[in-house]
């Protein structure tokens, strides 16, 4: 997209600026100024509120910003890229949150802690499985893109006169139009990718209504990062 390192990690940055705002201005309190309120069934809060119609949205936000993504252009502008990173930055807390509540909730109290911890673990795991097999796919679906995209492009050679015309040599002209084909084999590929994602998210937002009741309500407060 002929954009500098500067204005790509800009772009990307930008998935956690919203950070700032949800926390608010308030500074981080210490530990012994925290103050946590439990609100059960047992103290009359309604039995049918859980933590999974709350993971269903956050999945299909995310969803559904991914499915906008897969429209990207090569000229595309700056802000074209930010904001669809900055809403899915906003609704990243709508989708981990609820998601964690739901798992610990499904084990004993005095499992909780290590649940956290295990859930961490495989979550980490889990992200560098799905980046490795993500940017695999992607490099493959740029290939593919590739070949496909370089037996029809210049077919009648006008581009390639007037790059010859204009006082490049012939290596020089191959080079552009290869140039030409990779950044539109990139685009293509990576548009492929953010529909897999947006699929995903929604097909998993539609599996998660089949997982099975918690039994009791988690205190978020005693659940480490």
């Amino acid at each position: 997209m002929a954009t500098t390192g500067v204005y790509a990690a800009l772009a990307c940055a930008v998935i956690s600026a919203a950070a700032p705002a949800l926390q608010g201005q308030r500074p981080t309190p210490a530990i012994g100024e925290l103050d946590h309120t439990v609100w059960t069934i047992r103290d009359g809060a309604p039995s049918s509120v859980y933590a999974l119609a709350q993971s269903a949205d956050g999945m299909l936000w995310i969803g559904a910003v991914s499915l906008w993504r897969m429209g990207a252009t090569t000229d595309m502008t700056f802000w074209q890229v930010s904001v669809p990173l900055m809403l899915m930055g906003l609704g990243l807390p709508f989708f981990f949150l609820p998601i964690t509540a739901h798992a610990l909730a499904s084990v004993d109290e005095s499992e909780t802690a290590s649940a956290a911890g295990l859930m961490n673990f495989l979550r980490t795991l889990s992200g560098a499985f799905a980046t490795s097999i993500a940017t695999t796919a992607w490099e493959s679906n740029t290939s593919a893109a590739h070949a496909q995209l370089a037996g029809d492009i210049d077919r009648s050679g006008e581009t390639a006169r007037s790059l010859l015309g204009s006082g490049l040599d012939m290596d020089s002209v191959r080079s552009v139009l290869d140039g030409m084909t990779q950044g539109q084999s990139v685009m293509l590929a990576t548009n492929e990718i953010m529909a897999t994602c947006a699929l995903a998210f929604c097909v998993a937002a539609l599996l998660i209504w089949l997982a099975p009741r918690t039994a009791r309500v988690v205190d978020m407060s005693k659940v480490g990062h």
